[in-house]
């Protein structure tokens, strides 16, 4: 897995919309926002959509927590 969101994918296209369940990163997966920065400096538009406040806790710190 390249990202949570893989928006990578995308590149060479002229709109892309990124739903990711998670917006985080870390030094092994590179987060949405930064993979939509490089789509953008590439010349897409580029919308991210994350999870809301409700969403999180919805999810709790574990979301494949199958008591959830």
């Amino acid at each position: 897995m390249h990202s949570p969101a893989n928006a990578h994918l995308a590149v060479g296209h002229g709109r892309v919309i990124v739903v990711a369940p998670t917006a985080s990163g870390n030094k092994a997966l590179a987060s949405p926002h930064s993979q939509a920065a490089e789509l953008a400096a590439k010349g897409a538009r580029v919308e991210v959509i994350t999870l809301d406040a409700a969403a999180k806790k919805a999810f709790g710190h574990n979301p494949l927590d199958p008591g959830r």
